[in-house]
């Protein structure tokens, strides 16, 4: 694995994210989105909640469950 790899990867990422931003209402889900989607790619011996939540740098696993959860606002009808 290069730093190259890598840093595609990353940009790879970002662009995903980027692309799916607008389906949600507030920024901060939008952020929160993106740190879950880097988490569950990352190399965590486990991945649920609290782990994810900790990678991010948030204090609870608060803002992972909404997203979780699916009760963060999004705009559905910008999925299709």
């Amino acid at each position: 694995m290069t730093a190259e790899q890598i840093a595609g990867w990353d940009a790879a990422l970002t662009e995903l994210t980027g692309s799916m931003g607008h389906l949600f209402n507030r920024t901060e889900p939008r952020v929160v989105f993106t740190q879950f989607v880097a988490g569950l790619l990352a190399e965590l011996p486990r991945k649920n909640g609290w782990t994810l939540a900790e990678r991010a740098g948030h204090v609870t696993a608060e803002p992972v469950n909404v997203i979780k959860a699916g009760s963060a606002v999004y705009r559905c009808a910008g999925i299709v």
